[in-house]
C-alpha cells in the first residue's frame, strides 16, 4: 500500500517554525538560589522585610510566591545586580557596561572583551590590554556578562560569601578599574588596593608574631600554651627554614637561628622571668616584586626585652629588627582539590640594631 503525502498548509508551518525559534532563544529573567534545592529562574516582584515575592519564569501570569529570605543564598537580577540576603538587604550592581566580569576564587576581578568557556578552561581577551588568556574553570568563581547574565562555576554557597566579601571592590571597580592585570607570561599583577589589602595582613601577621613571642618567653604562662604559640608562631612564616638574627649588647657578633630553634630557645632562656614587648611595628617599604613572580616588603619593629632573676634584672635592651613579608601564591586544598591562592608570610628577620635600654 502507497502512503499518500499530508498537504500540511504553509500557515500552519510557519507557525510551528516561529514557536519553535522563540523556544531556543534565552529570555533574560531574575534567578533566586536556595540553600536547599534548584535554582528558580523568575521575575522577582518584591524584596522586602523578611520575604522574597516572585513569579516563577513558567507562569509569569499566574499568582505570586513567596520565599523567606532566610530560606536563600543569592539573588542575582536580569540587570547583573544581585543580593545576599543574609549579609545585606541592599542590591549591588554587578554589571560593567563596557566589558564582562571574571571574578576567581582569590577575590580577583579580570574585566573582558571576550569571553569563552570550553572543556575545563575559560579563555578571555582582557580589556585593557587586549591580550588573550586562559584560567582553569576550578579558578574562576563566577562570570557576570555585561548584559546582565551569569555564569557559575562553583557552588551558589562560595559565589555568594565571595561576592559578600568583594561588594566595595566590584563598587570601586565601576570607579577605578584598578583590578589586577596579567602579564603577557600569564603571571598576575595585583592592583595597589590588593597590595594595600595583603599590607594590613602582613602588619596583623607580625603583631600576632609578637603576641606569640610574649607567651613564648613568659615562664609563668601555661607550658602547653607556650607550646602551642610556638607551632603557631612557624605557621606564620614562609617555611620552618626562614631565619631569626639575634644579637646582644654584651657583644658585637650576631647569631642566625631557624625560626623553630630560635623559638625553642627563647622557651628555654635561663631567667626566672622574662618580659618581651613589641612596639612600634610599621610597614617601610611598598610591596615590590620579584623575579620569583612573588611580592616582597619589610616591616621594622622595636623588640623589647627584659630577663629578670632573683627579682632583678639580669639582662635588658632594645633591638631594632626588619622582618622581610613575601607576597607569593601557594597550594591549598578545597574541597578536595589543590589550588593555588595569595597569601602574605613572614620571612627571615634580621637585627638592625641593639642598645641597652
Amino acid at each position: 500500500m502507497k502512503h499518500k503525502a499530508i498537504q500540511v498548509p504553509v500557515c500552519i508551518l510557519l507557525l510551528f517554525f516561529c514557536q519553535w525559534v522563540l523556544a531556543q532563544q534565552e529570555e533574560p529573567f531574575d534567578m533566586i538560589y536556595p540553600a536547599n534545592g534548584p535554582s528558580i529562574p523568575c521575575l522577582i516582584a518584591e524584596v522586602a522585610g523578611a520575604e522574597i515575592k516572585y513569579k516563577p519564569v513558567e507562569n509569569l501570569q499566574g499568582p505570586i510566591y513567596t520565599k523567606l529570605k532566610q530560606d536563600v543564598v543569592l539573588l542575582f537580577k536580569k540587570d547583573g545586580e544581585f543580593m545576599i540576603p543574609a549579609s545585606s538587604p541592599d542590591w549591588t550592581m554587578g554589571t560593567d557596561p563596557t566589558a564582562h566580569k571574571i571574578i576567581t576564587r582569590e577575590g580577583l576581578i579580570f574585566p573582558a572583551k571576550f569571553v569563552e568557556t570550553r572543556e575545563d578552561k575559560v579563555n578571555y581577551e582582557d580589556a585593557r590590554n587586549n591580550k588573550g588568556y586562559q584560567l582553569n574553570k576550578g579558578e574562576v568563581l563566577v562570570v557576570i556578562y555585561k548584559d546582565g547574565g551569569h555564569e557559575m562555576f562553583a557552588e551558589v554557597s562560595k559565589v555568594a560569601a565571595a561576592l559578600a566579601k568583594m561588594k566595595s571592590d566590584l563598587n570601586h571597580y565601576h570607579e577605578s578599574k584598578t583590578a589586577s592585570v596579567p602579564t603577557a607570561e600569564g603571571g598576575i599583577h595585583l592592583s595597589d588596593e590588593q597590595l594595600e589589602f595583603f599590607k594590613e595582613k602582613a602588619m596583623q601577621k607580625a603583631k600576632d608574631l609578637g603576641d606569640y613571642l610574649r607567651i613564648i618567653s613568659d615562664k609563668t604562662e601555661v607550658e602547653e600554651d607556650r607550646l602551642y604559640a610556638v607551632g603557631a608562631a612557624i605557621k606564620l612564616f614562609i617555611n620552618d627554614s626562614a631565619k631569626v638574627e639575634v644579637s646582644s649588647v654584651n657583644r658585637e657578633q650576631k647569631k642566625q637561628y631557624p625560626i623553630g630553634v630560635y623559638l625553642d630557645r627563647l622557651r628555654k632562656l635561663p631567667y626566672d622571668k622574662v618580659l618581651l614587648e613589641w612596639i612600634k611595628a610599621e610597614f617601610v617599604s611598598t610591596f615590590r616584586k620579584g623575579e620569583d613572580g612573588a611580592y616582597y616588603g619589610t616591616i621594622t619593629a622595636q623588640q623589647m626585652f627584659r630577663g629578670i632573676s632573683e627579682g632583678k634584672i639580669a639582662y635588658q635592651d632594645v633591638t631594632e629588627k626588619n622582618v622581610e613579608v613575601k607576597l607569593t601564591r601557594h597550594k591549598v586544598i578545597d574541597d578536595g582539590k589543590t589550588k593555588e591562592k595569595w597569601e602574605v608570610f613572614l620571612s627571615d628577620i634580621s637585627v638592625n640594631q641593639t642598645r641597652e635600654k
